[in-house]
């Protein structure tokens, strides 16, 4: 059976669902980093896109089962020793020693305990014969006795190579992509304390699942010429970039870091948190990001690069940073440096500055969007370079109406969410977000849940979908519908038998109102919409009925003449 991995946005990924896990200022370098690692012509690289479509790597066919070379499996344990043959009984007690034996195909299973060393691997697997490292249980390798401070692995240029359920706490890396390396696939790993949870430097079709990182300096790190990369289901919490020398007033620490010269990248389902600088700091080109949520980053995503897509995701709670000089850096939700950044489906919430930041060289479109706050301190939105909107909707508690121009197709109304103290953004049922998404915005396949994105005709906007159909209380018109000419809208006759009175509002002003069937906005010769500008209106309808009280509905459209 031909076993396929694919990446961001192949069929594959989609109808595999959200929770499979076999899917595929310019920041400061330490000069250790530069001054022992080339970042030249070694890297075997794939296919680029454009730059003007949304990133979709292609389907890599890793291994084809009828020519796998099965190789041995090896064992290694604190218990054993060198001098053995490596087999369970007799296993190895070095990872590195164990290592050096390895040949396409094979496959080490390290036993549960913890090893003070670092792993640079000398083989590479095959496309049919991957050489793997399996912890068994609890498999650690600490570095914190180390008289010289190693990567916990080394590719070292090496490929087809996969590592599998592991902790490594106290290195340079826990695992370092070498230059030159390809398909490699990181999945289970745990790391603490390191430099850099993975850092990848030059290298292509690098695989990065189930990961989790504390305390690193910057935890996901790739540059150099590296390209068709993929992160799933990967979470970064407090990195704090500290070093000798540096400098008190400028606190680097990113979760996630990709420079400039890094290509096609997928980032699905991950978090990044309370780090010192940025949640995703992306410099890269050709990025897809969905399903991830930052908080308590400085920035909680900061985009440089062209062509970055980020969907069905979460900002809130960026806070701004003091410094020891008393001065303060912003806390954003999004900062727009450079680069065109496109956002769909996304929230934006009570970060500390603003919400949306774009500056001089920024490009920004934001689309089934909602930016919210309640605190009356910062904004939810400046621009110094370029912005579109697509259905935003916009709220501030603080003020009773935007201070900013909105996009013709924006609202400015609460967006309902369930508890918004306690930070369920969720949507109430009566939620005008709900069914207002634009219908020529593709979003992702699923909501920040898993759960599928378009539920009842129409995309929410918004991280999360409302996930049940609302009831049709109005004929002749929809939620979030565009409409021109004459509309005919009416109370539903199933849902509302015995109406004796209904009046219409236009954004709050009474326009309407009539005891005689069919109760029609504007009699039965309906309403006629070029006597409105083009633009979005909320429509309020009070539907009195002699067996229950009265009932307001109310809904969103968009006049378009």
């Amino acid at each position: 059976m031909l076993k396929l991995y694919s990446y961001a946005g192949s069929p594959a990924v989609d109808s595999a669902g959200p929770q499979a896990t076999s899917y595929p200022e310019v920041s400061v370098d330490k000069k250790n980093d530069k001054k022992n690692e080339s970042t030249d012509s070694k890297t075997k690289t794939g296919k680029q896109t454009s730059g003007t479509e949304l990133w979709s790597a292609p389907l890599q066919a890793l291994s084809v089962n009828e020519n796998v070379v099965s190789g041995k499996t090896l064992y290694v344990s604190t218990a054993g020793s060198n001098q053995n043959d490596g087999s369970e009984l007799k296993p190895w007690q070095s990872i590195k020693y164990a290592v050096s034996k390895l040949q396409a195909g094979d496959t080490l299973l390290i036993q549960e305990g913890t090893y003070q060393e670092g792993v640079k691997f000398l083989t590479s697997g095959t496309q049919d014969a991957w050489i793997t490292i399996k912890g068994i249980g609890n498999v650690v390798l600490e570095g914190a006795n180390l008289v010289e401070k190693k990567h916990g692995f080394d590719t070292n240029g090496q490929d087809y190579l996969r590592l599998q359920n592991l902790t490594v706490n106290h290195m340079i890396a826990a695992v370092h992509v070498g230059v030159g390396s390809q398909f490699v696939e990181i999945d289970g790993l745990q790391a603490d304390g390191n430099k850099y949870a993975v850092r990848i430097n030059t290298a292509s079709n690098i695989t990065v699942r189930n990961a989790y990182a504390t305390n690193s300096n910057n935890a996901f790190r790739g540059y150099g010429l590296s390209q068709n990369l993929l992160f799933e289901d990967v979470k970064a919490y407090d990195s704090k970039d500290i070093y000798d020398g540096m400098d008190p007033n400028y606190r680097n620490g990113d979760g996630f870091v990709f420079e400039s010269e890094v290509s096609n990248l997928t980032i699905r389902r991950a978090t990044s948190a309370n780090n010192w600088d940025a949640g995703f700091d992306i410099k890269a080109s050709n990025v897809l990001i969905e399903n991830a949520e930052a908080y308590g980053n400085k920035n909680n995503f900061k985009t440089w690069g062209n062509n970055i897509t980020i969907r069905s995701s979460l900002s809130r709670h960026a806070k701004r940073e003091y410094l020891s000089d008393g001065s303060s850096v912003e806390g954003n939700g999004i900062t727009v440096v450079g680069g065109t950044t496109k956002v769909i489906g996304m929230t934006f919430v009570d970060n500390e500055d603003h919400d949306i930041r774009i500056y001089s060289g920024g490009n920004l479109t934001l689309e089934n969007s909602i930016a919210a706050r309640q605190n009356s301190s910062g904004t939810l939105f400046k621009n110094s370079g370029t912005f579109q909107s697509q259905r935003v909707l916009w709220y501030s508690k603080a003020l009773s109406k935007p201070n900013f121009t909105l996009g013709s197709t924006d609202l400015w109304v609460d967006p309902q969410f369930v508890n918004w103290a306690l930070g369920d953004y969720h949507l109430k049922e009566t939620s005008l977000a709900i069914n207002f998404g634009a219908d020529d915005v593709t979003p992702s396949p699923y909501d920040l849940d898993g759960k599928t994105r378009i539920v009842d005709g129409r995309g929410d906007l918004g991280a999360f979908e409302f996930q049940a159909a609302l009831p049709k209380y109005l004929d002749g018109i929809n939620q979030g519908d565009k409409v021109s000419g004459k509309i005919f809208v009416k109370p539903s006759t199933l849902l509302f038998p015995s109406i004796s009175q209904v009046t219409y509002y236009l954004n709050g002003t009474s326009v309407y109102s009539t005891k005689s069937k069919p109760y029609m906005w504007g009699g039965s010769a309906g309403y006629d919409t070029t006597r409105l500008k083009n633009g979005v209106y909320i429509l309020t309808v009070d539907v009195k009925s002699s067996s229950t009280k009265t009932k307001k509905v109310l809904i969103a459209f968009l006049v378009q003449n």
